[in-house]
């Protein structure tokens, strides 16, 4: 049986955990800062950050590591304190965000063109886009901007055209 979000366990002791989880500086950063003026490829690296994020937390919440929860340190030496059980909420967690982002998996090594152009292997990606990358990769003008470029969705907007990089 598949696992959602909605089977986290919310009841009894929980609250404490998800409490803590929910209080981290971190996880606030992360929820104020998604969708603001992001592009895919953006969302896309909060995506995987958050979910490697989840399997050190796993970890360590298994080796009775709190390190990350500053609630649930000041409370480790209680005797209420099963981070084993937290552990396995948190796996539930890591399993639903495996199950959501699926088929983000497909667009990674297109994800990969986009955000460093000019140090991808020609060899490596699809072949329609072959002939057009070796081109973007040989004009050090354009690459001068692209790696001085403040904002890469401007940079591809502005100065990736079809004219440019004919073959």
């Amino acid at each position: 049986m598949e696992q959602t979000l909605k089977d986290f366990n919310w009841s009894g002791s929980y609250w404490l955990f998800i409490y803590c989880f929910r209080n981290e500086k971190r996880t606030k950063e992360y929820n104020t800062s998604v969708g603001k003026d992001n592009l895919i490829i953006d969302s896309f690296n909060d995506i995987n950050a958050f979910q490697k994020k989840l399997l050190l937390f796993e970890f360590q919440l298994k080796n009775n590591n709190v390190q990350h929860f500053t609630l649930l340190n000041e409370l480790k030496n209680s005797k209420h304190i099963v981070n084993i059980k937290y552990a396995k909420e948190i796996r539930i967690l890591i399993a639903a965000f495996e199950s959501r982002f699926t088929n983000l998996d497909k667009y990674k090594k297109i994800f990969e063109i986009y955000s460093s152009p000019f140090h991808t292997d020609v060899k490596s990606v699809p072949e329609y886009l072959q002939m057009e990358l070796i081109v973007l990769q040989c004009n050090n003008e354009l690459k001068h901007i692209f790696e001085t470029s403040k904002s890469k969705n401007r940079f591809y907007n502005i100065n990736i055209t079809k004219e440019k990089l004919s073959n």
